[in-house]
């Protein structure tokens, strides 16, 4: 849609079971996540929608994110985290939220964020934990949680400079955490 003239630039058939949409960076792209575990590309102005790659896991696409031009990052209902590359389709990492459930019917929705130097994912689970990986590899590099919280994460992200987690959850609240990421040596 362009706001300026307010005429609507393209228009796709998305089909059923569309959870979630994200815009790449840089091209006129659309990724779409469905239910089936699919994953599309919409290419603005030809109207052309390709599948490009299938969840692994559980098939309930909940989140989708460009993490960069070639790489999208995947959330399924059951906690599931993928990274694909679109050019390929191939899946890079697999990794999964400890505490993610769903039952099919009415699944727990969250949302993850993705820093700004695109190197690290945060994402919460129904106990009202968050948890930070390197996109890359898919390490755990910290879990996030109080006593306090009780309602489900729906939603975490960084900040700009990456030194806080903002974390919301279904009963109205919202977390900051304060925190530096160190990245844990792979040499021991």
């Amino acid at each position: 849609w362009n706001a300026t003239d307010d005429n609507a630039q393209a228009v796709f058939e998305a089909g059923n079971g569309l959870e979630c949409i994200a815009a790449h960076p840089k091209e006129d792209v659309v990724v779409a996540g469905y239910k089936d575990g699919s994953v599309k590309k919409f290419t603005l102005g030809s109207g052309n929608a390709v599948e490009v790659c299938k969840s692994t896991g559980f098939k309930w696409i909940d989140c989708i994110e460009f993490i960069d031009e070639a790489r999208v990052l995947i959330h399924t209902v059951k906690g599931q985290l993928e990274v694909f590359n679109l050019s390929t389709g191939e899946l890079t990492v697999k990794f999964k939220v400890p505490g993610a459930k769903a039952n099919g019917r009415a699944p727990h929705r969250t949302k993850f964020g993705i820093s700004d130097c695109r190197n690290f994912v945060c994402c919460g689970n129904e106990a009202g934990e968050v948890f930070i990986y390197t996109i890359n590899s898919g390490q755990r590099l910290n879990m996030l949680s109080m006593p306090r919280i009780r309602g489900a994460v729906t939603k975490a992200l960084f900040t700009k400079q990456c030194e806080s987690v903002i974390v919301f959850t279904n009963d109205s609240i919202l977390w900051r955490w304060d925190f530096k990421i160190v990245e844990k040596s792979s040499e021991a």
